[in-house]
């Protein structure tokens, strides 16, 4: 009992680290890892780290569309943040600005934390990884949150969102809200954005008759479906020889 007591005056990042993990039962799923983290979130409140930023001044008309990723609500995700996850956050993310906004724990005002203090976070299964000015790699696309569609030995594989508000030509005309995606393969410590199933086949011509004979075989298309292609392809090529 004192072992789980213990656990839960830890941060999250902790958890994993100390000897108590060794003993704990083997009942401790993620789902329990996870109420753990939770209770500690809420022992700490307003004191948890992640609330430590810039009030956040994003604000947008109503049109047709909105800013952020997937929803203009606050939905509940997971941070990564200095080391320490943080679990049942209320955030979005502004894919104008390209910035993660966290409700505060009142839920009274939303605020920006520290970007370079962010390794990724979770909305809705969408994994993010804040890649930055220091990451290694020719032809890195530049700082910012990457949705990681894949992430092998080989290769990876990214999308970056984001959004741009359009002036209507007629006052009577609502805004208009666009979403754009790039999408990236990293390999061989190399960046290639891929806007073409030529430019994917290229990203891996090392093994260029293999992926062509799997991309018929499998009948993928990107222009049709891009990150599933992606991905596919992806975790096709990490099983070659």
């Amino acid at each position: 009992m004192i072992r789980w007591i213990l656990l839960l005056s830890l941060p999250a990042s902790l958890i994993s680290k100390t000897g108590f993990s060794q003993d704990l039962p083997d009942s401790l799923s993620k789902k329990n890892t996870n109420e753990i983290i939770l209770h500690y979130n809420a022992a700490m409140k307003e004191n948890l780290y992640i609330y430590n930023g810039a009030a956040y001044t994003g604000s947008y008309r109503k049109g047709n569309g909105h800013a952020y990723f997937l929803t203009d609500q606050a939905i509940t995700g997971t941070v990564d943040f200095e080391g320490i996850r943080y679990v049942g956050i209320a955030m979005q993310y502004d894919l104008i600005l390209g910035e993660l906004v966290v409700n505060d724990y009142s839920k009274n005002f939303s605020l920006k934390p520290d970007p370079s203090k962010i390794s990724s976070f979770t909305l809705d299964h969408h994994r993010f990884v804040h890649l930055a000015g220091n990451t290694s790699g020719s032809g890195f696309p530049g700082d910012g949150y990457y949705e990681e569609l894949f992430s092998g030995r080989r290769s990876s594989v990214y999308a970056r969102f984001k959004k741009q508000a359009v002036e209507p030509s007629r006052p009577d005309e609502p805004l208009k809200y666009f979403e754009y995606v790039n999408y990236y393969i990293l390999k061989d410590g190399s960046f290639s954005e891929i806007s073409s199933q030529n430019a994917m086949i290229k990203a891996y011509r090392d093994k260029e008759k293999q992926v062509r004979d799997f991309i018929q075989s499998a009948n993928l298309n990107y222009k049709k479906n891009n990150s599933v292609t992606l991905i596919k392809l992806a975790e096709f090529y990490e099983q070659l020889n």
